[in-house]
């Protein structure tokens, strides 16, 4: 079980604009965790990508992006594990495609 993030270019799904595995399970929940005593408790980090190391079928709309790459940029500068930093890495590669496209992140 694990969490992946994708950008599509149309509404059925069909044709990917990019695709990231952001981790598993027991990866997901260790960032959780760090993240936690990085970012309030009602970023959309914590409330709508991290907060289950397995949801799927959630998306980020594209008007969401400018604020989730604010709060990956906020937990960045915190000096996070490497762990949690390669996650955010990611994480923030698979946003911009959304954002430069105007599409929503999908997981």
């Amino acid at each position: 079980m694990a969490l992946d993030a994708a950008v599509y270019r149309d509404d059925d799904c069909e044709h990917q604009l990019g695709h990231v595995f952001l981790g598993n399970i027991s990866a997901i929940a260790d960032v959780r965790q760090e993240l936690k005593h990085l970012l309030a408790s009602d970023s959309l980090l914590l409330t709508r990508v991290v907060y289950d190391g397995t949801h799927t079928g959630d998306s980020l709309a594209s008007a969401e992006l400018p604020e989730l790459l604010a709060e990956i940029s906020v937990a960045e500068q915190q000096r996070p594990s490497p762990h949690t930093l390669e996650f955010l890495r990611k994480l923030r590669q698979i946003a911009q495609v959304a954002q430069q496209h105007r599409r929503p992140l999908m997981f």
